[in-house]
């Protein structure tokens, strides 16, 4: 039996979103996963690693804390990464707001435009979350495995023309 690991990577300076802690979510998406053949990994720690392009960019599902885009210290690689060809189209990147009004939602969508997709609620993030990963599932036959092998193409060559550097 063939399987897919599939990984969240989480980059927030907050251990709960939306009121719950990081892994429940994480937990509650696994269970909206279809079949066995693709399993979750979350990778909370993202913020220690946003400068490590290698390692950030093999992670086809990104969750970001708004305040990681608004806070200086840690806004400026990622506002590259999500401005510039360095991710591939076909990586989610899900914009949590949980304490922010309709300006700083306007403000992320006329600033990153059609690469994120901003959050402000926990059940749209968890159907948004396993639909993602329902769709790059092998369980699902030739259409998960097409779009998990885009991916995986798009990854390789982003790789390939940075150099292969930063892994972390």
């Amino acid at each position: 039996m063939e399987t897919h690991d599939e990984d969240l990577v989480v980059i927030c300076d907050r251990e709960r979103l939306f009121g719950e802690p990081i892994d429940d979510l994480a937990e509650e998406i696994r269970e909206e996963i279809d079949g066995e053949k693709l399993t979750l990994e979350e990778h909370p720690n993202g913020t220690e690693r946003v400068e490590r392009h290698g390692w950030l960019v093999q992670h086809s599902l990104w969750l970001i804390h708004c305040d990681q885009l608004f806070d200086a210290e840690h806004s400026g690689q990622l506002d590259q990464y999500l401005t510039t060809l360095s991710i591939p189209r076909q990586t989610d990147v899900y914009v949590c707001i949980e304490d922010r009004g309709d300006e700083a939602r306007q403000t992320l969508e006329e600033t990153y435009r059609d690469r994120i997709e901003v959050i402000t609620d926990k059940k749209v993030l968890v159907a948004k979350a396993s639909t993602y990963l329902n769709m790059v599932n092998p369980a699902r036959g030739t259409a998960g495995k097409m779009a998990i092998k885009g991916w995986n193409n798009a990854v390789c060559t982003l790789l390939e023309d940075f150099g292969g550097v930063n892994h972390g």
